[in-house]
């Protein structure tokens, strides 16, 4: 696949936008698959801590040391679960909620594992501001160079169904 020598160029299964996501994934998936490995004193989720000034040079050793497995990687379907999106679309969310007085129906094409459609189950707080389930471990704070959301208004969740080609169950590695 060309990992080392050809980088920026997606596999045929990649698309091109999510490339880098997808190489960045499967490199930590080495990272956990692989103890010991030079990468793992630098990533939280295997104990370690960031540090991108000492970080490249483990970076290098791991990917060209495991290319076979990040090339074996990088053809599987790519699944961005990405929680994060949540804090873009909450603003949305409760301007609709509050101009229909209606409880939305979310529906998510290519929705994954469907984190995304509990958006209203994490907690978002910027600026002293919150809203959300102040007991939720998955939380926003910050994040917004312009603005806020309004917080203040209020949304109702009636319905919520995703659909994808190849769902992804969270719990699963």
């Amino acid at each position: 696949c060309g990992v080392v020598v050809d980088a920026h160029r997606s596999p045929a299964r990649v698309p091109p936008a999510a490339y880098s996501q997808a190489f960045m994934a499967a490199v930590h998936r080495v990272v956990l698959e692989t103890p010991g490995s030079a990468l793992e004193p630098f990533y939280p989720s295997a104990g370690g801590a960031v540090d991108f000034a000492r970080v490249g040079p483990a970076f290098l050793e791991v990917v060209s040391r495991h290319q076979e497995r990040i090339c074996e990687l990088l053809k599987r379907p790519v699944q961005l679960n990405d929680v994060g999106r949540c804090r873009a679309l909450l603003g949305g969310f409760l301007l609709v909620a509050a101009q229909t007085g209606l409880p939305l129906r979310i529906l998510e094409p290519g929705a994954s594992a469907g984190l995304n459609l509990l958006w209203d189950h994490y907690r978002y707080e910027v600026d002293g501001a919150t809203w959300g389930d102040s007991s939720s471990p998955v939380r926003f704070v910050g994040g917004f160079v312009e603005g806020r959301p309004p917080l203040h208004l209020r949304a109702e969740v009636a319905e919520r169904r995703g659909c994808d080609l190849r769902p992804v169950d969270a719990r699963s590695s």
